[in-house]
């Protein structure tokens, strides 16, 4: 389906399919796609391997939630904004993005455990603080500003060719596993469980540029792996102060 103007929503999209051959395609041009406060747009079922896409300039006001199946969304080089919630229960969620392109998030993120939320390129203005739930994050070949401060609540949390800057604070909970391939902090950090440095190219370095404090019971680990001939840099620019355990590794 493709609307050459805006669409404005205040009842349900549904992304569903039984036939196993054919994707399902949502694109919006020349307008965005706004999801008002009652709107919801949703994988409902049944569970397949279907492509569901959306190609669009999103203004969610309201729910998208993968209830069985996941969704690709393809924000292009628009200003996407999230001020509602973004629920995933039964599958995951691919937010891309090409060059200037941003999605602006100021309310709710909801992960739920063994899903994954994968942003991709462009830049993220990440505006609230809420936690996003108990999955998994991951960032690739793009910038993430935090305007409040950013609590790792996820189980794990995956940057790759990624730039955070402040000035909020970049914060990973007690339990919680943040792994870096070529990442960069240019937020203060302060880690209470896990942050894993690894390289698997050889000319990537990883740098957090604001300080970083490492609490009782954290970790701070640079991991070179055998498997990929790499070794594994961190640069740490500014005060280190660690109350738990560095560990320089390979396996």
């Amino acid at each position: 389906m493709v609307v050459n103007a805006t669409l404005t929503n205040s009842g349900l999209i549904d992304l569903s399919t039984n036939q196993t051959t054919f994707g399902l395609f949502l694109t919006v041009n020349s307008g965005t796609l706004v999801n008002l406060p009652t709107g919801t747009i949703s994988t409902i079922g049944p569970a397949n391997s279907i492509a569901r896409t959306i190609t669009a300039t999103l203004d969610n006001q309201g729910t998208i939630e993968t209830t069985i199946n996941p969704l690709t969304i393809n924000g292009g080089a628009g200003a996407s904004t999230n001020s509602g919630t973004v629920r995933l229960i039964g599958g995951g969620l691919t937010w891309n993005h090409t060059g200037a392109g941003s999605l602006t998030n100021t309310d709710t993120f909801d992960i739920g455990a063994g899903r994954t939320l994968a942003f991709s390129g462009g830049t993220l203005h990440q505006n609230t603080d809420a936690p996003v739930g108990d999955g998994a994050v991951t960032f690739s070949g793009m910038t993430v500003n935090l305007g409040s401060d950013w609590n790792t609540t996820a189980a794990f949390t995956q940057a790759t060719d990624t730039t955070f800057h402040g000035p909020g604070l970049f914060f990973n909970a007690a339990g919680r596993h943040v792994l870096l391939y070529n990442g960069t902090i240019n937020a203060a950090v302060q880690n209470s469980g896990l942050i894993e440095v690894r390289d698997i190219s050889g000319a990537n370095r990883s740098f957090l540029n604001a300080g970083v404090t490492n609490a009782s019971g954290a970790t701070l680990l640079v991991r070179a792996v055998n498997a990929f001939s790499a070794a594994a840099n961190l640069t740490i620019d500014g005060t280190l102060t660690n109350h738990g355990t560095i560990q320089l590794s390979g396996q």
